[in-house]
């Protein structure tokens, strides 16, 4: 692993709760995050 590679990660515990949140850092995460995640009110893929 190099530090220009996009990773993704659950970042909150486990455990039942209302929220979870995955971090994506690296180059392409942008990218990425945008392919993977709709934001409020946009239309499914």
């Amino acid at each position: 692993m190099t530090i220009s590679d996009t990773i993704a990660a659950i970042s909150t515990p486990p455990g039942e709760g209302a929220i979870a949140l995955v971090r994506v850092s690296g180059e392409n995460a942008i990218q990425i995050a945008d392919k993977i995640f709709r934001g409020k009110g946009e239309p499914s893929r």
